[in-house]
């Protein structure tokens, strides 16, 4: 059936019929990677960096310190880094 000769409700319809047959099929083929485990030794550590940075109250560029915190998720098996600080350097 082409698309033309669907009704709007009738096409979106087959477009998840069609999607959730496609997931159901790459989710029977999928394999299960190992889990990870942090590295021996690796704690939460912190990084920084100098960034440049528009400010737009005085139009002018201005170097920003970020500070981020860097650490191990385990039930995720994933590292995680998020803001910690901001300022101006």
């Amino acid at each position: 059936m082409s698309e033309e000769l669907l009704g709007p409700d009738e096409w979106k319809l087959n477009c998840y019929i069609v999607s959730f047959m496609h997931a159901a099929d790459a989710h029977a083929h999928a394999t299960a990677l190992p889990p990870l485990a942090v590295p021996q030794g690796i704690d939460p550590h912190y990084e920084t960096e100098n960034r440049m940075v528009w400010n737009d109250d005085e139009h002018t560029n201005e170097v920003h310190e970020f500070v981020y915190e860097i650490s191990w998720v385990p039930e995720l098996g994933v590292w995680r880094r998020f803001l910690r600080t901001h300022r101006k350097a």
